[in-house]
């Protein structure tokens, strides 16, 4: 039994076919906190294995990548924004 962050605050909800809240943390330094709002998707983010992250996400957090592939900010700050990976392409220019 889930809880959800909606605009009048947090809600306990009951049910066995509800999603899991969304996992993204926001803030700032040591007063991040997790989104909570109810998700519409799962990162799919490589954590290696074969596997991938499986972070639950709402809407406003899931970046999607391409058809049906979205990922968290965490999993987008590791592939995505890093600047070691960047270098890789810049000699097929």
């Amino acid at each position: 039994m889930p809880f959800y962050r909606f605009k009048t605050g947090m809600v306990h909800m009951r049910g066995t076919k509800l999603p899991k809240p969304c996992a993204a943390k926001f803030g700032i330094g040591d007063q991040q906190q997790y989104c909570m709002e109810m998700s519409a998707f799962l990162c799919d983010g490589p954590v290696g294995g074969g596997h991938t992250c499986d972070r639950a996400l709402c809407e406003a957090h899931a970046l999607e990548v391409g058809k049906n592939r979205h990922y968290c900010p965490e999993c987008r700050a590791d592939h995505i924004d890093n600047p070691a990976q960047s270098g890789l392409f810049t000699s097929l220019v």
